[in-house]
Formats: structure tokens, C-alpha cells, sequence
């Protein structure tokens, strides 16, 4: 039962003052956006394409409606394409969906990739799985099935247990030197090397193919100028140890000195 006092209950056959009043301050508004050109109706495809967009980075009708609190047979039917319009406010929340694993249920699963990533990247700088298991406080048992990506699929809450432990240790340089070789010889990308890291479709930039000496003082140079890293910070999300980084920029600046 629509609650009273609103046009739902006014339609439902309610005719007190309180639903009179809300017919007439819905009319008003009616006729006021027709004047402006506005309809209250749209072309359903937009919607449509951006929920099968959604729905093919692997997000559920469930997860989707929680993220921009529209009903889940709402989100389906327009995702279906059921209806070729679709009320303009409806549209906007739904073009507005961007589900994460922060804004849906922590017991909902997701795409695992973007966790795997974060993971080998902070063992790329230094980072040993006793320290992302303490860190996370996940079983080691989870924290090895992340960084090994054996899973495709985790728990919403276990992804953004991961995404946060990311956010505060990507800038802090590990102590494990074994963690490091590890990750090398995998060929697993550091921090610095992504630039949308959830992008299933992004290749990690590992430099051009200079000297390794160059590339890490060009681009300390360049996080110092945009984003004001210190030489330590820099080194950590480089992936090496602040007196390599401080070495390489004197034998940088030596050679360009010649």
C-alpha cells in the first residue's frame, strides 16, 4: 500500500487532503518540465547498454540494485531491455550504478582480479605474505589464494580488505629482498606500473626499454613533482631500496653532468 500523502496513494484511489495536495504539487511540477522541453520518459537504450556492460565486468542484478538503491526487478527488466522507456529519475540512478566491493554485500562475490593484482604488487616491493596476512588480518590461507589469482571469484569483503591494506602500504617499501625476487621472476608488476589497476584490459607499463638506473630516476623526478614523494616514498613504490634509489640519481645526474 502506497504510503499516504504521495501521488502513488493519490493513483491507488486516496483522495484525502494530504494526497489531493501531492496530485497537485505533482500536476504543477508535470506541466512546469513540459514547458522546459522535458519529458518524464526516456529511450530505455542507454540504460540498457550500461547494465550489460556491468553485468559483463561480472557484476550481478543484486549487486548492481544495491549500489544505486533501485529494486532488483527494476535493474533486471532494464537490463533485459523489457521496456523501451523508462522514467528519466530511474535512468539517472541506474547510468549512476557503480558497484564496488565497498557498496555491495560483503558476502557477495567479485571479480578477484583486481585483489590478485594489489597483492603481487605489494610483494613486488618487498612485502612477504606473513606481512599482508598480518596486515589484512585474512587467513594466510586467503592471502595465498589472492596472490596466486587460483580464485577468480572472492568475497565482496575479502576484496575490499585488500583494497585498503593497498592504499596504506603501496608507498611504504617491504624488507623481504626474497619477496622481491619472487615477484620479478614472476613478472608481477609493482604499484607504480598500473594505472587503473581494476582494469581487466590494462597491461602493466614496466618503462620503456632504457636503463633501469634511468627509468627509476625519471620517474622519481616525476612523482616528486606532481604528487611530492620524498626519495624514501618514491623507492617504495619503485620497488627498491631508498640508498639504490639515491645511487642511481647520483650516477644519473654524474652522466647527464658529461
Amino acid at each position: 500500500m502506497a504510503e499516504c500523502g504521495t501521488w502513488s496513494a493519490y493513483c491507488a484511489g486516496c483522495h484525502c487532503l494530504r494526497c489531493d495536495e501531492a496530485q497537485y504539487q505533482y500536476k504543477t511540477r508535470y506541466r512546469f518540465d513540459l514547458a522546459r522541453g522535458l519529458t518524464r520518459q526516456v529511450e530505455n537504450g542507454p540504460v540498457t547498454e550500461h547494465l550489460k556492460k556491468l553485468h559483463e565486468e561480472g557484476w550481478s542484478d543484486e549487486q548492481i540494485a544495491a549500489s544505486c538503491g533501485v529494486s532488483l526487478p527494476t535493474v533486471t527488466a532494464h537490463r533485459l531491455g523489457l521496456h523501451p522507456r523508462i522514467q528519466r529519475t530511474i535512468a539517472d540512478q541506474l547510468l549512476s550504478a557503480t558497484p564496488t566491493p565497498g557498496n555491495v554485500s560483503a558476502t557477495s562475490k567479485v571479480r578477484g582480479l583486481g585483489s590478485t593484482r594489489r597483492a603481487r604488487a605489494l610483494v613486488a616491493i618487498g612485502h612477504s605474505l606473513n606481512t599482508l596476512t598480518r596486515e589484512t588480518r585474512l587467513a594466510r590461507s586467503t592471502v595465498g589464494r589472492v596472490t596466486s589469482g587460483c580464485s577468480s571469484w572472492i568475497a565482496a569483503e575479502t576484496a575490499q580488505v585488500v583494497a585498503e591494506t593497498y592504499e596504506r602500504m603501496s608507498g611504504t617499501l617491504g624488507a623481504s629482498d626474497r619477496s622481491r625476487a619472487y615477484a620479478q621472476r614472476n613478472g608481477w608488476a609493482p604499484p607504480l606500473a598500473w594505472d587503473d589497476i581494476d582494469d581487466p584490459n590494462e597491461v602493466p607499463d614496466f618503462g620503456e626499454e632504457v636503463p633501469a638506473y634511468v627509468a627509476n630516476v625519471e620517474n622519481y623526478k616525476e612523482l616528486a613533482r606532481i604528487q611530492g614523494y620524498s626519495q624514501e616514498a618514491a623507492a617504495a613504490r619503485l620497488g627498491i631500496s631508498l640508498s639504490q634509489l639515491k645511487w642511481q640519481i647520483a650516477h644519473y645526474n654524474k652522466k647527464n653532468a658529461a
